[in-house]
């Protein structure tokens, strides 16, 4: 799980230890419960008797108040609506399927949908298993339908793409070094098309990004290297 911040990692982490408790008193099938604390990104190592017991643990009203605090604390896609998550949610899901019966080298594959905002843990054994995973039909359905129902950036080729992704990553670092009301900036990649999820703390801290000369070499760039931006929403 990616926090928007340490502090909301903390915060997180306070609602997991809780699970955990209550898990010790209440749960003999849940058999190991860990969380890991890396600044924003958290990892949990779960062990269940069986599928009983992880459904047991699921309705249990600590989970209930991790998952109800998720969408506010840890990031994720942001889709256009929620039917526009409901319909990506069933592209994941015949991922998931594919990867039980074809893809050894996952070792786990989470989703989770919170009204317009999908969040996913993905585990794989190797480098070699995750690209094997990218490669697959049922991945390559769910990159294209990012385009229709999420917001991004679509580049006129895959090397156009990857030129932007440079462009944003050069972004990326500026903004942890010199914008400090830049929250969050996460770059996704699927071939030609690019997403993005930036929170900034105000509109004083958007306009100042915008000001940054790492977006406007961006902006530059982007006018001979995209095909267009296929949504912009502003919340």
């Amino acid at each position: 799980v990616e926090a928007k911040s340490v502090e909301a990692a903390n915060q997180l982490v306070k609602l997991l230890q809780a699970i955990k408790e209550s898990a010790k008193i209440t749960e003999p099938g849940t058999l190991d419960f860990r969380i890991y604390q890396f600044e924003e990104k958290l990892l949990l190592l779960e062990e269940y008797e069986d599928e009983t017991a992880l459904q047991t643990h699921f309705k249990n009203e600590t989970v209930k108040a991790f998952l109800e605090a998720i969408p506010s604390l840890a990031t994720g896609i942001q889709a256009k609506s929620v039917d526009a998550a409901s319909q990506l949610t069933k592209h994941l899901l015949a991922k998931k399927e594919s990867a039980k019966t074809s893809e050894p080298g996952i070792l786990s594959f989470r989703i989770y949908q919170f009204e317009e905002r999908l969040m996913l843990i993905e585990e794989y054994e190797d480098e070699k298993a995750l690209q094997a995973s990218r490669q697959s039909e049922v991945f390559k359905a769910f990159g294209e339908a990012v385009s229709s129902l999420t917001t991004g950036i679509e580049a006129k080729s895959i090397e156009a793409s990857n030129q932007l992704a440079k462009y944003l990553l050069a972004i990326k670092e500026t903004a942890k070094t010199s914008e400090p009301g830049t929250l969050n900036f996460r770059i996704y990649q699927f071939e030609e098309k690019l997403m993005l999820i930036e929170e900034y703390e105000d509109e004083k801290a958007l306009q100042a990004h915008l000001q940054s000369e790492a977006f406007k070499a961006f902006k530059e760039a982007a006018s001979s290297l995209t095909a267009g931006l296929y949504d912009f929403v502003k919340e």
